[in-house]
């Protein structure tokens, strides 16, 4: 068979520093990613990436311990997203900190059937955060270019995506064909079953290709999943508060997970576990000074390149000289001047998530 690897990783969701790192962090610390670092939504410290005891540190070296095991698919580096979500749609990778990239590929009927699939297990001493909702929205916009020839076209559609029928379109495909409403409760079709399960399922006439091939692409949401759908009685537009949806095990293996965290859903099992809370709030980040932008760049550069070269470290000795030249180098670009913008954001993020608890 295939060789097997205990993680496969991926690139091009890297942006200040290497995605799959910092976000480790986050699901572990219970921190979010801020710039060069992570911030602490409890008491509002920045912890810049290359403290050599922070947080962005600890988990590049265990991801790089596990590579010195052979657990880090050595196509890591280089390949893409499909790339690495074929490999656990194949079953070739076993772990991944975002439960619905590994399960919502593997967790096929084919495998489900045979007694095999991924299911979320959060270490006891892990803070996972959670983003709280706001009523300010969030920190992603939707916007249409100054040159665009259809301005108009371009807000009906971005107008269209705001109802509650375009937004579960974007999630779920198109009504009547995958999903529905009936008596004010949301179903999926036979195909819609299919579709949720396997973004590789053939769609029927008149359509062509597959469901993946026709997917909602842009990385970008006009509703949060857990808002409530006018179009329904009570459901939210996330499809496990569905009533459809509550289904006794399908398997055995999902009544052996289901038994095991003594929860009928992974979100209902990880409202059990020791989650931080990053509130919503007014706060909104200033972005990049212009001042700073060419130092930006070349420091991000320099802390993705040599991430990735410090999680294919051979060695504890290689490592530390990778790590130790990524300071180096990230210091003589201007990192440090970078940081103390984001510590100054740091301080107004934390004063406007205070004012959100309603803490003076």
């Amino acid at each position: 068979g295939n060789p097997t690897y205990g993680v496969s990783l991926f690139n091009d969701w890297d942006g200040n520093m290497v995605m799959y790192v910092k976000s480790l962090a986050t699901a572990y610390f219970g921190y979010d990613e801020f710039d060069f670092g992570l911030y602490d939504p409890d008491t509002g410290k920045f912890h810049d990436c290359l403290d050599p005891d922070g947080p962005y540190m600890y988990t590049l070296k265990f991801i790089n311990k596990l590579n010195q095991k052979g657990l880090v698919d050595p196509d890591s580096m280089t390949q893409k997203y499909n790339g690495m979500s074929e490999d656990y749609q194949n079953g070739t990778a076993f772990w991944n900190i975002f439960n619905w990239m590994a399960s919502g590929t593997y967790n096929s009927e084919n495998h489900t059937s045979a007694g095999k699939a991924m299911y979320p297990v959060c270490p006891k001493d892990a803070h996972p955060i959670v983003y709280g909702q706001s009523v300010y929205g969030g920190n992603r916009l939707w916007t249409i270019g100054a040159q665009t020839a259809y301005p108009e076209l371009c807000m009906a559609i971005i107008n269209w995506f705001s109802t509650p029928e375009g937004f579960m379109t974007t999630q779920y495909g198109p009504r009547g064909v995958t999903w529905d409403i009936k008596n004010g409760k949301t179903y999926f079709t036979d195909l819609g079953k299919l579709t949720s399960a396997d973004s590789k399922t053939n769609m029927p006439a008149p359509y062509k290709g597959t469901y993946g091939d026709g997917a909602f692409q842009i990385n970008n949401i006009t509703w949060s999943s857990d808002a409530y759908n006018p179009l329904t009685t009570s459901e939210t537009y996330n499809k496990i508060s569905w009533e459809s949806e509550q289904l006794p095990p399908q398997t055995d293996i999902e009544k052996r997970w289901r038994d095991w965290a003594k929860a009928s859903t992974p979100d209902k099992y990880m409202q059990t576990t020791n989650y931080r809370v990053s509130p919503g709030s007014l706060y909104t980040g200033a972005g990049v000074p212009d001042d700073l932008s060419m130092k930006w760049n070349q420091v991000a550069e320099c802390v993705k390149t040599e991430t990735w070269n410090a999680i294919y470290a051979k060695n504890d000795a290689e490592f530390d000289s990778i790590v130790k030249k990524m300071i180096k180098d990230a210091k003589s670009y201007g990192y440090d001047e970078c940081c103390e913008h984001t510590r100054k954001q740091a301080e107004k993020r934390f004063a406007a998530e205070k004012q959100a608890r309603g803490v003076k």
